[in-house]
Parts: C-alpha cells; structure tokens; sequence
C-alpha cells in the first residue's frame, strides 16, 4: 500500500513537471492567515495537452484562517490537506500540508503561488526544488524561510510551471 503523502507528492510532480519543494515548517503562522473566499469553490484543471488527466480540486473554508482541501487525479486516490495562505508583498502563497497520516514526516508542506486571471481561473505554481536556489536547502524557522522567498520572489526559477484551474460544478469526494 503506497503511503497517502507519496501519492499526493507524485500528482504534484506529475502536474507541475517539476520537483516541489517539501518543508516541515510553513512559510508562516495559520493564526496569521486571511481567507480568500475566491478560492473556496470546486475546481478542475485545464489539460495543456490531449491526454492529460484532470485534476479535482475542492477548497472549503474550514475556520477563519484555514482551509480544508481535497486533491484527486482522475481515478486516483483523493488527497487531504489543510491550507492556508501566506501574504508577501501582492504575492499569496497557499501553504498546504497533507493530513491524512499522523506520522509528523509525512506531514510536510508544500507551497503554491496562486493568482486568477481575468476570467476568474485560478493560476497556480508550486515552489519547485528543482533548481539551484532551493535545491537541499532547508530553513530552521518560518521567519527565516519567509526571508528567503521574499528575497527571491522575482526569481522565475523558483516556481515551477503555472496550473490552470476552473470552476467546476460539484463533484463527489470520497476519501478512503
């Protein structure tokens, strides 16, 4: 049996087409957060190709400063996170840690830039360590780490490929 985290990681990679970049600490605080009721909706990926499998993905607002969020690629297993966002400067970073294990090393974080598009689709990039800047580097305390991605925000090899998701209607979750 594949661990849940393993999965929800290889959809990730499978997505983006790069490495994402895995943390045992957020870029901030949840108690710090605000909740962006534009992402609280069902949503679905737009395939780039023919053959691309699509991605469900289902945000609710789960207090006031976090989210809960489902992921499932096509007939794939649906993956539980909790999010939650992280402000830097005009840039929000939605910080999402898998949840479905109690096993604090498979509870890591992963990061995602996200903005819509005049149509409302919401674009999003994963903070990749698939380059130079990130690449084994790990941070010893959010404020640090939120330092480091301030400074290198600019920098376009720091996220990955951008995502397209739209609205979708509802659809089932089934989560096992």
């Amino acid at each position: 049996m594949k661990k849940p985290v393993s999965i929800f990681f290889a959809v990730v990679l499978w997505v983006i087409l790069n490495g994402c970049y895995e943390s045992q600490i957020p870029l901030s605080s949840s108690q710090a957060s605000k909740i962006d009721i534009k992402l609280v909706n069902y949503w679905v990926s737009i395939p780039k190709k023919p053959g691309d499998s699509k991605i469900l993905l289902a945000i609710f607002k789960f207090n006031e400063n976090e989210y809960l969020i489902t992921w499932k690629e096509s007939n794939g297993d649906t993956m539980l996170t909790r999010g939650f966002i992280t402000d830097i400067g005009n840039t929000r970073i939605l910080n999402i840690q898998n949840i479905r294990t109690l096993d604090k090393k498979d509870r890591t974080f992963v990061f995602f830039k996200y903005q819509f598009d005049n149509r409302g689709n919401l674009l999003a990039r994963i903070l990749s360590d698939d380059n130079s800047l990130l690449k084994d580097r790990t941070f010893k305390s959010p404020e640090e780490f939120y330092a480091f991605i301030k400074k290198n925000l600019d920098n376009e090899k720091l996220f990955g490929e951008i995502v397209e998701f739209k609205r979708g209607g509802k659809f089932d979750i089934e989560i096992r």
